[in-house]
């Protein structure tokens, strides 16, 4: 390969990784590129006023215990703690230590 083409290959593949680095999902490092998932980007979901769809989003709360959680708030008023999640039918001490970092009031 002559050295001018050469270069230009070199130049190409440089541009392609630099746009894949920086793609969305992906943050740039001193060290290299980290990749960010989209769980730590989304903001806390709040117990108190969110919806069905909206509980859907926290890992570990399906479509059941989402309706379970409104269906709580909705005869006992909102909730006073995170703690008190552990009172809905499905959230037992293993449920709400998976959900409670995703989760506020």
């Amino acid at each position: 390969m002559k050295r001018p083409t050469f270069l230009a290959v070199i130049a190409i593949v440089l541009f392609i990784s630099a746009g894949f680095l920086m793609r969305p999902g992906y943050l740039r490092a001193a060290d290299g590129a980290v990749k960010v998932s989209a769980a730590s980007v989304v903001s806390k979901v709040n117990i108190n006023t969110a919806s069905n769809g909206e509980l859907e989003q926290v890992r570990g709360i399906g479509p059941v215990l989402a309706g379970r959680i409104v269906q709580y708030r909705n005869e006992n008023g909102k909730f006073s703690k995170l703690e008190d999640l552990a009172n809905v039918k499905g959230i037992g001490g293993a449920n709400f230590q998976k959900i409670k970092e995703q989760v506020a009031l």
